[in-house]
């Protein structure tokens, strides 16, 4: 029998799914994701229709990772600074976009997006890789950070504005 590698076995790379993408949110309810993704889709220098096409873009990855459709280490690996955390790989254009998200085991059919940016290719191969690690790192301590409340917040909060006060893990 052939040996299942880590890449083949997770949720977004082995149908048929259905499972069921969610978006972490601060101890406040807000959702840090959508936040990240609306400032990355905006940039000024984009038409309408652009921004709308890279919405559409993030929309069609992550209903093709409910499903388990995502290609193992093209579109989807597992990082390096934590073994829960899981990246999806895509570019706009040419600029490198990553989305890392879990696969909690006490929740078998939750995909729990945590971080998402333009990864910045700039400067040394250590320099890239130590920028992208802050990312992955800053995933893995959302990700841990909200286990005891099941990533959601807490409701008796929702509905603060946390950009000013809440502290991102």
């Amino acid at each position: 029998m052939r040996r299942v590698s880590r890449e083949e076995a997770a949720r977004a790379t082995t149908p048929p799914g259905p499972y069921e993408w969610d978006d972490y949110r601060c101890e406040h309810g807000v959702n840090q994701l959508d936040d990240e993704i609306d400032e990355i889709v905006a940039d000024p220098t984009l038409t309408m229709y652009e921004v709308e096409l890279r919405l559409a873009e993030v929309g069609a990855l992550v209903d093709r990772a409910e499903h388990g459709e995502l290609s193992p280490l093209k579109e989807h690996k597992p990082v390096n600074v934590d073994p829960e955390i899981w990246e999806i790989r895509f570019t706009f254009g040419s600029q490198p976009f990553r989305i890392y998200y879990a696969e909690p085991q006490d929740f078998p059919k939750l995909l729990l997006g945590l971080k998402a940016h333009f990864k910045d290719v700039t400067g040394s191969e250590a320099q890239i890789r130590m920028r992208q690690n802050q990312q992955m790192s800053k995933a893995a301590n959302r990700y841990h950070a909200g286990r005891t409340r099941e990533w959601l917040g807490d409701p008796r909060l929702v509905g603060h504005s946390c950009h000013a006060k809440c502290v991102d893990p």
